[in-house]
């Protein structure tokens, strides 16, 4: 590519792609090893969910209609909301349900992103303004391969992995959908473990 393309503008252009592409083929194999090995999570840790939302956001914007805007509730003024968990796989779960809203706003729309706490839990929901998910549909779509859409880049695992990935944090995933207002999905997760005193004291030393 460095050797044929002139234009630097068009070279970071075509790499761009390339890493699209490479990222997008990543995310397929990681929800085919989680849904094939769905082990118990061994380890878990204090993560930042604004931050997992932000990343999240960032990996998946490519695939964003002209037209399409983010609500962010609440707002990224708002003070760090704390989970316990695993980012790397908290994050996929994200990823997925917004390539999900996307793909259900062709022409655009709205993509609300929210997160806060409700007693021992975070709850994040990440909703759309598309047509809704028809209601002979609602009851499969955390099945392993259900996908109503024609798209090779999909492999219609998505749900069902975020589903199982959410369950091994202790939580639950529900979903809200209509023709008049979309769909949102609402994550249920345990709130970050506080160190006790000895423990504070022993990881400082």
């Amino acid at each position: 590519m460095r050797d044929r393309i002139a234009s630097p503008a068009q070279l970071e252009e075509c790499i761009g792609k390339v890493i699209a592409g490479i990222d997008r083929a990543s995310l397929v194999v990681e929800s085919l090893l989680r849904f094939a090995r769905p082990g118990p999570i061994a380890e878990t840790k204090k993560i930042n969910v604004l931050d997992v939302l932000k990343n999240a956001l960032m990996f998946a914007s490519g695939e964003a209609a002209a037209g399409t805007s983010v609500e962010w509730k609440p707002p990224l003024t708002a003070g760090p909301v704390y989970a316990e968990g695993v980012q790397n796989l908290l994050e996929l779960v994200v990823i997925n349900l917004i390539l999900n809203a996307f793909q259900a706003m062709p022409n655009g729309g709205r993509l609300t992103i929210g997160a806060w706490r409700d007693g021992a839990q975070i709850v994040i929901e990440i909703g759309d303004t598309g047509p809704g998910i028809p209601e002979a549909h609602v009851s499969k779509i955390f099945d392993p391969f259900f996908t109503t859409r024609n798209d090779s880049r999909r492999s219609g695992l998505g749900l069902s992995v975020s589903h199982s990935i959410v369950r091994q944090h202790g939580g639950g995933v529900t979903v809200r959908t209509s023709r008049s207002t979309g769909t949102t999905f609402v994550l249920r997760i345990p709130v970050a473990r506080e160190l006790s005193v000895a423990a504070k004291t022993a990881k400082a030393s």
